[in-house]
């Protein structure tokens, strides 16, 4: 545990290395918990993109 009491998390790259798509990629970061704007910052998309696929329902075929 790091001194906010909370573990540590994988890397990005780690987190997304078995996504094949952005949305998924940002699911995954986001359920690994980084916030919206690192999401965005290191996926090189904007913030309202992360956003949207965050707040719309899930996709038809998915396991969540």
């Amino acid at each position: 545990m790091d001194s906010n009491g909370k573990s540590p998390k994988r890397p990005k790259g780690v987190v997304i290395q078995n996504q094949a798509t952005k949305s998924g990629k940002i699911r995954a970061l986001f359920s690994e918990g980084y916030p919206r704007a690192d999401i965005a910052r290191y996926l090189k998309v904007s913030y309202q993109h992360v956003y949207n696929v965050l707040t719309a329902p899930p996709p038809k075929g998915s396991l969540s």
